[in-house]
């Protein structure tokens, strides 16, 4: 895998909602996306363990690495921060992904079940 890997971070909910803005934000997810592959980045972590993992519900999950994998358009490397504390959700997320635009995964076991 690639030698410098960048967890982006995007908007939450509460963030959005004060700045009166779409959540998720995908005009400034755009942007970091564009700014990580334009500035060297060798490879994006996705919803990763910057708190989104934990965080965000599965349809917006979706969104961001749907999005995401869309923008980067096979430029450099997605990692997409699979991982959870529920074990039968997890399983769900695996079986209803479409890895075709995902190099690796990050997940760790589910840890309360």
């Amino acid at each position: 895998m690639a030698a410098e890997q960048s967890a982006i971070a995007r908007d939450f909910p509460r963030w959005a909602e004060a700045r009166g803005v779409e959540h998720p934000d995908l005009p400034a997810l755009r942007r970091l996306v564009d700014f990580h592959v334009e500035n060297g980045t060798d490879a994006i972590v996705a919803v990763g363990t910057t708190g989104e993992s934990a965080t965000l519900s599965k349809d917006e999950k979706k969104a961001v690495i749907d999005f995401v994998c869309e923008i980067n358009n096979k430029r450099v490397p997605i990692v997409y921060g699979i991982g959870s504390n529920n074990t039968s959700e997890l399983i769900d997320t695996v079986r209803h992904t479409d890895f075709e635009a995902i190099d690796a995964v990050l997940s760790v076991s589910p840890y309360y079940n």
